[in-house]
């Protein structure tokens, strides 16, 4: 079960994106690694994102019942 803080944190960690390619400015050669990583990362954020408006609905759904 997924809430709005789930999501928070999910987009939290997505921005540390940054930091990370600072890090890699002189290692060229981990950028595709860095960039399967934050593949990951997205898709995870995005299905909190699903996950919890789905439960949001499902609530929405019920209290109108």
């Amino acid at each position: 079960m997924s809430d709005r803080f789930d999501l928070e944190q999910e987009i939290l960690r997505c921005w540390a994106i940054l930091e990370d390619i600072e890090l890699l400015k002189d290692k060229p050669e981990l950028v595709d690694s860095l960039k399967a990583v934050y593949e990951a990362k997205f898709q995870r954020c995005f299905d909190t994102f699903s996950e919890y408006w789905k439960e949001k609905e499902q609530k929405s759904r019920k209290s109108r019942a």
